[in-house]
């Protein structure tokens, strides 16, 4: 049973994942670990309530696909999290600090977007945030500085970030109203 939107989304990329994708030997495989004829059918009901979701995150502008991706799907070497995050945070670049920017400050402001592209993630997954001082050490900064030529940008990041979230579950929700209806009626 899906509770929630963003917890569909994570079982969703999980099941691929852990079923390579190909959802009917993933089936096939749970159907010979429970050896129950009664579940098979529970299970592909499963797979495919899955691979809609699946679609449905796939079936994004790239942009939010890959955040969706990298926020919620599985945290493992193979799923090229670093090349995502990298994506994530050119496009963050370029939609938060559009403009001509000296080579000093572009990389600065690259790093703000690689590093808010973490902080909101961990803020999804955890309701943490990235300390301060992680941005301040990979600055090379003071307190006084961020504060001033800095935070703004921190902000202005983590709200194209949170547009990205709001509209990619958003837009997910939809599908996952549909199988939570279809299940009440069955």
């Amino acid at each position: 049973m899906i509770r929630n939107t963003r917890e569909a989304i994570s079982n969703a990329l999980a099941h691929a994942y852990l079923g390579a994708t190909n959802t009917a030997n993933f089936a096939d495989y749970g159907c010979r670990i429970d050896r129950s004829s009664g579940n098979a059918s529970y299970i592909m009901a499963n797979a495919v309530q899955m691979a809609k979701i699946r679609a449905a995150v796939n079936s994004q502008p790239d942009k939010i696909a890959a955040w969706l991706n990298l926020c919620y799907g599985p945290d493992v070497q193979a799923m090229n999290k670093a090349s995502k995050q990298a994506y994530i945070a050119a496009t963050v670049t370029k939609e938060a600090f559009n403009g001509h920017h000296n080579p000093k400050v572009a990389g600065r402001l690259q790093t703000i977007a690689w590093l808010a592209v973490e902080d909101y993630r961990i803020g999804v997954l955890m309701q943490k945030e990235l300390p301060v001082a992680s941005y301040l050490e990979a600055l090379g900064y003071s307190g006084s500085q961020w504060a001033r030529d800095y935070e703004p940008r921190r902000r202005e990041a983590l709200m194209v970030l949170n547009g990205y979230d709001s509209s990619g579950v958003g837009n997910v929700s939809i599908v996952v109203r549909e199988i939570c209806k279809s299940e009440e009626e069955s």
